[in-house]
């Protein structure tokens, strides 16, 4: 039995789904596959591979024996009904594991569990969780505990939740002693997409007072300012961003700078058009090939937007795209959960 069971284990490091499929299948008919053990090496084989479908058959299976579970059980069980939207079912889950002796409800556990119910589309249930999850971090925690909540507040403010962006704002300044520029930029990116541009632009100018406004915070004020349709700021905005060093991982967004050329251009102010150019270039905010050719069309009558909107570079129009930007990267649950330690199995 021993034996079958070790097995079992290397199919599954090795990813071989039909061998593992089919040693399971011998497992039970000599009556090796007891308890929950087996089930959940299965789970796990079927959770690396994304095979959804086969991963809920098993988990019905389970339910139908009667088969136990532990910590590791209900995780996947949790993930796999968010990704269904079974949050009814999810609700259960949730509550077997906080009413479960066994089960020890960590700051990160409830944290996954948010992810999950964003999954689901259930914002309400997934701040909830992320409040709980912020009152069970310890001091020795804090750093790693905020970069998670940092990424699940942003998930929410994609779905239009400034609360959680301004709340992870505050409990960041309050709590800790370096600066992390994403928790601003996020912030800053969400008091545009409603509009508040005020609130926006006191935000920077206190991290002005604070020497805390890189080139990317002035980048994502621009945007903003452009997106809202306050062109002239928005150039005022740019301006400021010549001055700044060229710092890596954020390129002049395009669009934007699309706007404040036609801008300058209908105002009748070709030497203000041809003097941004020159400092963005002078900075190396912009190629010289692409500020050559602008400059060669910024006194005709073609469009500037015609020159540079088949250019590779960070065309940044969606809000959303903005936000992953600011966050270095997409979350997916089964990532995240990927990452989680598999005990039990």
């Amino acid at each position: 039995m021993r034996l079958y069971g070790t097995l079992l284990s290397c199919y599954v490091n090795h990813k071989s789904v039909q061998k593992a499929e089919s040693l399971f299948s011998r497992m039970k008919q000599l009556g090796y596959v007891q308890g929950v053990w087996p089930y959940n090496t299965m789970l796990t084989l079927y959770h690396r591979m994304g095979k959804l479908g086969k991963l809920g058959i098993l988990l019905q299976e389970m339910e139908d024996k009667s088969i136990g579970h532990n910590t590791y059980t209900l995780w996947i069980r949790l993930f796999w009904y968010a990704a269904n939207c079974f949050v009814d079912r999810m609700d259960k889950v949730l509550k077997l594991m906080k009413d479960d002796p066994l089960v020890t409800m960590g700051w990160n556990d409830y944290a996954f569990a948010a992810d999950a119910f964003l999954e689901a589309g259930r914002v309400d249930k997934a701040l909830a969780l992320l409040t709980t999850a912020e009152q069970l971090i310890h001091n020795d925690q804090r750093k790693i505990a905020y970069e998670h909540l940092l990424c699940s507040y942003a998930d929410t403010v994609k779905l239009d939740d400034i609360g959680g962006a301004e709340k992870i704002s505050e409990e960041w300044e309050s709590g800790f002693k370096y600066f992390d520029g994403r928790v601003p930029k996020l912030l800053i990116n969400v008091y545009c997409r409603k509009g508040l541009l005020e609130e926006a632009k006191s935000y920077v100018q206190k991290l002005v007072e604070n020497e805390k406004a890189d080139k990317g915070i002035w980048l994502i004020l621009a945007h903003g300012y452009r997106w809202n349709g306050h062109v002239l700021e928005a150039v005022e905005t740019m301006r400021k961003v010549t001055s700044l060093p060229c710092g890596l991982g954020w390129e002049i967004d395009h669009s934007t700078l699309v706007a404040c050329l036609d801008y300058l251009k209908e105002k009748g102010d070709v030497e203000g058009a041809h003097e941004l150019l020159r400092l963005l270039r002078e900075n190396g905010h912009i190629r010289a090939d692409l500020c050559d050719k602008i400059e060669n069309y910024i006194h005709g009558e073609t469009q500037v937007e015609s020159l540079i909107s088949g250019e590779e570079g960070s065309h940044m129009e969606g809000v959303d795209n903005i936000i992953d930007v600011i966050m270095g990267h997409k979350k997916s649950v089964a990532a995240k959960y990927g990452r989680r330690s598999m005990k039990g199995i």
